[in-house]
C-alpha cells in the first residue's frame, strides 16, 4: 500500500509512526528542505537501509552528498529502478520477523510481531493467577476494526500496536482480525489511559487503502480481572459491544 504525504513534515511523521519499504520523494518541494530531510534520514539508523528515490529533474543539490539515494530525472523511471529495492527490503523484513519468531520458539507471529494466539492465551493464564496470588490489577483489552478493513491493513494495524505496548503488557491478533492486549498490573482506569492512547495512534496513522484519508478506527471494550474470574469467562466481558475509541 502506498501512502502519499503533500508535506515532509508528514512524511516524516508516517515514517516514525508506520512500517515503510520505501521512499520516493517527488517535485515540487524545495531544495533546502529535501536536503535536509534526506540527511535526517540517512543519520536516523532506523532507515539506514531505507530505499529512497529522489526525481530529481532539475538537480536543485549535489547528489553525491547522498551515495544511498537513488536520483532520477524522469519519474517512470525513477518508479521502475526504486520497485525492486522496495520489494527486497519488504522481503527481508519479513525475513526478520520470521527469524525473531524462531528465535523465541515460535511464540511470535512473524506478521504482526504480536505473540500468537496460542502463546497469547498461556500468557494469560499465567498473569491471571500471578494477579490472584498478588492481589494485584489485570485488565484485557479488544479492538475491533472496521468489518471491510483489507486483511493487509489489518496486519500493518496490528503492527503498529505491537510498537505501541508497554514492556510489561503483551498481546495477539485474533482469528477475527481483532487485537487482543492484556495489560498486567493495571486496573481499568490505568488500562482505560494506555487503551485511548493506543486506539488514539491507530486512529490517527492508520488509512485504509481504498480511502486513503480516512482513520481506520478502532473500537475499543475493556474488561478488568475480578476474584473469581477464569480466562474465559474474561476474554467474554471483552466479546460484549465495543465502546467508540476517543
Amino acid at each position: 500500500m502506498a501512502v502519499g504525504a503533500l508535506t515532509i513534515e508528514t512524511a516524516a511523521r508516517y515514517l516514525k509512526s508506520r512500517d515503510a519499504d520505501g521512499l520516493i520523494i517527488g517535485d515540487g518541494f524545495g531544495a533546502r528542505s529535501v536536503e535536509a530531510f534526506l540527511t535526517a534520514i540517512a543519520e536516523d539508523t532506523r532507515f539506514r537501509d531505507l530505499p529512497v528515490g529522489v526525481l530529481n529533474a532539475a538537480a536543485p543539490f549535489s547528489a553525491s552528498a547522498f551515495p544511498s539515494a537513488t536520483f532520477v530525472a524522469e519519474p517512470a523511471r525513477l518508479v521502475q529502478r526504486m520497485l525492486p529495492f522496495i520489494r527486497l527490503h519488504a522481503f527481508e523484513e519479513r525475513l526478520r520477523r520470521i527469524l525473531r519468531s524462531f528465535d523465541n520458539n515460535g511464540i511470535i507471529d512473524p506478521a504482526t510481531g504480536l505473540l500468537t494466539p496460542e502463546a497469547f492465551m498461556r500468557d494469560l493464564e499465567r498473569a491471571l493467577a500471578d494477579a490472584r496470588n498478588r492481589g494485584t490489577g489485570l485488565s484485557v483489552a479488544r479492538f475491533v476494526f472496521d468489518a471491510g478493513l483489507p486483511d493487509r491493513a489489518n496486519r500493518d494495524a496490528a503492527r503498529l500496536v505491537s510498537r505501541l505496548v508497554r514492556g510489561v503488557d503483551f498481546g495477539c491478533r485474533d482469528s477475527d482480525g481483532t487485537v487482543l492486549l492484556a495489560f498486567t498490573e493495571t486496573d481499568l482506569r490505568h488500562a482505560h489511559v494506555v487503551a485511548r492512547r493506543i486506539a488514539s495512534v491507530l486512529k490517527h496513522t492508520m488509512l485504509t487503502p481504498d480511502q486513503i484519508h480516512t482513520p481506520a478506527a478502532p473500537a475499543v471494550t475493556l474488561a478488568t480481572r475480578k476474584s473469581a474470574d477464569t480466562v474465559a469467562s474474561l476474554l467474554s466481558r471483552v466479546t460484549m459491544p465495543a465502546i467508540a475509541a476517543e
